[in-house]
């Protein structure tokens, strides 16, 4: 809807405009919604497909455009508009930006990071507009998350023997550690999710046909559909109307898909990949009439090293956060976005209570530290003004070289108490604070306050055997 107007503005500014896709679905895609919200006609660039040069709009395909280059003049259209754009660091999209270099570049994509870490500002010169996935649900523009994690016996499906490779869990082994689950997750889907509409991820296309097979013999109307599936258009279009209710594939529609009815994600393909996750749940989270949520069914994945990624990937800002909300759905909160609610009201009571027990324990290691040097004066509070000024630099400096922790020295009347109880029990030949510390960390048995400094420097010594 963006770039369809994006390409009306440059065709009543009397310019042209190219669009940019990789795959059939996103170009047919482009062309629909050109036409649906501006009224506009396109014409294609792909295979057998020959755009007019006299095009106001061409929608074209990476793959055929990179090799027709020759056909357009370098500065044949105003503005180049880049579906998927995280792509866009590929060779062949390059090419083809750096012929049209005197044009206006648009890149629009859901998930604007790199799975190779590939830099984008070669590209683009700055991110005009970004909105988070929970900023679009809370708004009412995308569907509520829930996720249910499938009950399998064993507790979860073990990839401990998987390969990593490039950083992503081998499709091959990955397959294998999947496959002896098949039957069993048809038959929960079946008796706990037939009401579903269900796009289903798999590792590879055998897999994927080998579910629904086990999917039809549990009572489903279940299809697998691949890159070469003949009838591919036709299954799409069946699940799309729900004469199909899980449709299976491996990699084929995690981009350019859209079938706004889904309101299922099965996620039998782990994944490491943020990108991949999020393109995956993506497909689910479109609204529709009716329509009350898209349900993430997230089987239990079992690593010893590795994590693999979750729902709760989606929305966390860290693997802190992720542990959180994680935590949350394990207590029972299905709503993804509540679950991230809890997991906020979980952070929030942790600090303060790890902030009342280092407030407590401050106040401990003062009142020792008051106890040992002032011989009980452990209740000091600041009373003149310059006593409750911070402490001054040559206190730090003697306290540091003593050992307290100066953190815990927030004010000059506390520093100065401390500094002039160093000086009695130098006087009184008693140990040095240090001292103290560290024979009650050796366990001496009396009281390490009391003792004199050579009984202290003797008993260390014998303690760690010097």
């Amino acid at each position: 809807m963006i770039f369809a107007h994006v390409a009306a503005e440059e065709v009543r500014a009397g310019g042209k405009t190219l669009i940019l896709a990789h795959r059939e679905e996103l170009l047919s895609q482009a062309q629909a919604s050109l036409k649906k919200f501006c009224g506009l006609s396109s014409a294609l660039e792909k295979a057998s497909s020959v755009a007019s040069l006299k095009s106001s709009v061409v929608v074209a395909s990476v793959q055929t455009m990179v090799r027709r280059l020759s056909r357009y003049p370098r500065n044949h259209f105003g503005s180049v508009i880049v579906d998927e754009a995280h792509h866009s660091a590929a060779r062949t999209y390059a090419k083809i930006l750096e012929h049209f270099s005197h044009s206006r570049v648009l890149g629009l994509t859901a998930t604007p990071f790199r799975a190779d870490e590939k830099d984008l500002s070669g590209i683009f010169e700055r991110e005009v507009y970004r909105i988070g996935l929970p900023d679009l649900i809370r708004q009412g523009y995308l569907s509520r998350l829930t996720v249910d994690t499938l009950p399998l016996a064993g507790g979860g499906i073990d990839l401990s023997g998987v390969a990593i490779r490039k950083g992503e869990f081998a499709e091959e082994e990955a397959a294998d550690a999947v496959s002896p689950y098949l039957e069993e997750i048809a038959g929960i889907i079946a008796k706990d999710y037939a009401e579903r509409r269900i796009l289903a991820f798999l590792p590879l296309r055998a897999t994927s046909q080998a579910f629904v097979a086990f999917c039809r013999d549990a009572g489903l109307r279940a299809e697998h559909v691949d890159g070469e599936s003949s009838d591919r258009a036709q299954k799409l279009e069946r699940f799309k109307t729900g004469k199909i209710q899980l449709l299976a594939n491996a990699m084929l529609l995690t981009e350019g898909f859209d079938c706004p009815p889904v309101d299922a994600i099965l996620l039998l393909r782990p994944t490491r990949s943020r990108v991949l996750y999020q393109q995956m749940i993506g497909r689910g989270t479109r609204l529709s009439d009716g329509k009350l949520d898209c349900l993430i069914l997230d089987p239990c994945f079992v690593h010893a090293r590795l994590p693999v990624l979750k729902s709760s990937a989606l929305i966390a800002k860290s693997e802190e956060e992720e542990a959180r909300i994680e935590e949350a759905l394990e207590k029972g909160e299905k709503d993804l976005l509540n679950a991230a609610e809890k997991a906020e009201e979980i952070r929030r009571e942790r600090e303060e209570a790890l902030a009342a027990r280092l407030h407590d324990h401050s106040s401990r290691i003062v009142r020792d530290y008051l106890e040992v040097m002032l011989a009980g004066d452990a209740d000091y509070e600041p009373v003149l003004s310059w006593e409750s000024a911070q402490p001054t630099e040559r206190q730090r400096e003697v306290l540091d070289k003593s050992g307290f922790d100066l953190s815990l020295i927030t004010n000059r009347g506390l520093a100065s108490k401390l500094i002039d109880g160093m000086g009695k029990r130098r006087e009184q030949g008693l140990a040095t604070f240090k001292q103290v510390r560290l024979m009650r960390r050796l366990g001496y048995k009396g009281d390490a306050a009391k003792a004199t400094f050579a009984e202290a420097h003797a008993w260390i010594d014998r303690r760690l055997g010097r």
